[in-house]
């Protein structure tokens, strides 16, 4: 099996599950049809020509850009031989930055080595230990996942990563919430009114033993972590600076006033200026490798624009709906 018939295998649950033109913000569907194709004609020119997409900020972020590729692919008619050759190059690239298996099939996302977790940890604030409740962690954990969804919409894995369980030796285990750009003013430039920046943070929980906690392909958590009794100490590691009290609770309030800022226009747009921004947001995910990025944007959306074909899509409960939205004419 190919890497790539492995992801679609994997991804089957989360295609049956969810009705992606209704999907917020935008419709997948018809995003996909109009702007992705240029997309990824992009993409395969970087591949072709440099070998490599690039690393990104977090190995799902590629999983999630595969994701949006496959509508490009569907409405470009490629063959399937031409398809897995482009998305199994890509898995290959993203799996040199991961410790485990690229696609968490055995229910782990691991990309640190275990000896990184326990330091990363041990140089981080202790977050208990000065005031900070385990409600209040959750609840900034929350936040950013907000903060980050109304940024990249879909696309948040360009902004966080959850990985995990990490086990030592003494049967503790590590859970992390790791972050960063979150504060893309290329994007949103209404967001320099804010502290945010682009730094990386990582919220590592250290839990006594449980049961195993697993994620899916796309590194959603798939059972519930376990009860805050069981939960040893939260710590925050950002470049082995120590916060206090204060810091922490004025960071909470920058990300709550990112995501008002943000909330406000998203209210103001309308269905295509939701589009156009959302194939701004998967260039950006692709920053490092198709470095004019802003330049290849505004293609796709110029050729967008031009592109006004909707295709009828099947809903939710459909029996045609199954397996449909990534894997039809493959």
């Amino acid at each position: 099996m190919s890497m790539c018939e492995k992801f679609f295998s994997l991804l089957e649950w989360v295609v049956e599950r969810k009705d992606f033109e209704d999907f917020w913000p935008v419709g997948l569907e018809s995003t996909g049809v109009r702007y992705w194709s240029q997309l990824l004609t992009d993409v395969e020119r970087v591949m072709k020509t440099e070998n490599k997409l690039g690393v990104s900020d977090y190995p799902t972020a590629n999983l999630a850009l595969v994701f949006g590729l496959i509508y490009g692919i569907r409405e470009m008619k490629w063959s399937s031989e031409r398809c897995i050759s482009l998305l199994d190059d890509i898995f290959f690239d993203t799996q040199k930055y991961k410790y485990g298996d690229i696609f968490n099939s055995d229910g782990s996302n691991l990309i640190w080595e275990i000896d990184s977790v326990v330091q990363k940890f041990e140089q981080g604030t202790q977050l208990l230990e000065i005031g900070v409740s385990a409600q209040d962690v959750n609840e900034l954990s929350g936040l950013i996942l907000a903060l980050a969804e109304s940024e990249y919409f879909m696309n948040h894995r360009i902004a966080t990563e959850k990985h995990g369980g990490y086990r030592t030796s003494d049967d503790c285990v590590y859970v992390v919430r790791s972050f960063k750009n979150l504060c893309p003013t290329d994007l949103w430039p209404q967001l320099k009114a804010t502290m945010l920046c682009n730094k990386e943070h990582h919220l590592i929980f250290k839990y006594n033993s449980f049961d195993e906690i697993r994620f899916d392909v796309m590194s959603n958590l798939i059972t519930p972590l376990p009860p805050l009794n069981s939960l040893q100490a939260v710590s925050l590691s950002c470049n082995e600076e120590k916060w206090d009290l204060s810091r922490f609770k004025n960071f909470c309030d920058d990300v709550r006033h990112g995501i008002y800022l943000i909330g406000d226009e998203l209210t103001s747009m309308g269905w295509q200026q939701k589009a156009e921004r959302l194939t701004e947001i998967l260039y950006f995910g692709c920053r490092e490798s198709i470095t004019s990025w802003k330049s290849a944007a505004q293609k796709a959306i110029e050729v967008g624009r031009s592109h006004s074909v909707r295709y009828p899509v099947p809903r939710y409960g459909d029996e045609r709906f199954k397996y449909y939205n990534l894997t039809q004419g493959l």
